[in-house]
């Protein structure tokens, strides 16, 4: 991340990214269309000035948690709606997000609006951020998909 241009960073980051969850398998709770588990997988997209993280439930639920979406019978689960900018310093950056909709989901996460770049590249995302307790730190790798 050392002396990449906010430009250059946000070319990078546009498309989609899926979550890795190194090799647990996730399973949908706080759902009350779910009686049974469902797998998921997390994505977020990038377009623009705009970030979007859904969920892609298998098999479909009808779950609608975090922004309500238009279509509740497909496998897509729209959760978080954000304005999005990249601010970089000599030796940092970081990804900060101006939520929209969806930040008082009952998925049980919390929302961080400020992330730091540990790797952006053609291939891997990979963010960290304090936990809001400030006893930890919470981190994400995504593979971008498109």
């Amino acid at each position: 991340m050392i002396l990449k241009s906010e430009k250059k960073m946000k070319e990078d980051i546009q498309g989609t990214w899926l979550r890795s969850f190194q090799g647990s398998i996730k399973v949908i709770t706080k759902c009350p269309t779910v009686f049974d588990s469902s797998s998921y997988d997390e994505y977020w997209m990038f377009k623009d000035d705009n970030f979007y993280s859904y969920y892609m439930y298998s098999p479909a639920t009808g779950c609608d948690r975090g922004t309500p979406d238009l279509n509740d019978a497909d496998n897509i689960d729209t959760a978080l709606v954000c304005k999005f900018k990249i601010d970089t310093q000599i030796l940092k950056a970081f990804l900060k997000f101006q939520l929209i909709s969806g930040g008082l989901d009952t998925t049980g996460a919390t929302f961080y609006d400020k992330w730091e770049f540990v790797t952006l590249d053609s291939k891997i995302l990979y963010l960290a951020t304090d936990t809001k307790n400030g006893a930890g730190v919470q981190q994400r790798e995504f593979s971008k998909v498109k």
